[in-house]
């Protein structure tokens, strides 16, 4: 491996939240790994809701789907007026 492929491959493990690599059996430490970034990580949900019904799943790519969402805003809306009426 010659130095400039070493040098992309630490700073991708930096980048990534490594803290060590190993190139032909020699094993480097990574200074200052950071953590992932959330772009990378997998494990966030891929629509802006924390929970997803089976029933949104369904419908996902329809119409009804934004009816549903427009019904599920709403009755928030009015969960938190309720809320601040009762106190």
């Amino acid at each position: 491996m010659n130095k400039q492929k070493l040098k992309d491959a630490l700073e991708f493990a930096k980048d990534n939240g490594l803290e060590s690599i190993e190139v032909d059996g020699i094993k480097f430490s990574v200074p200052n790994a950071q953590e992932p970034t959330q772009e990378n990580d997998i494990t966030q949900p891929i629509t802006p809701y924390d929970h997803i019904s089976d029933e949104e799943v369904l419908y996902w790519s329809t119409g009804y789907y934004d009816e549903m969402q427009s019904i599920k805003e709403l009755q928030l809306e009015q969960k938190k007026e309720t809320e601040e009426l009762n106190g």
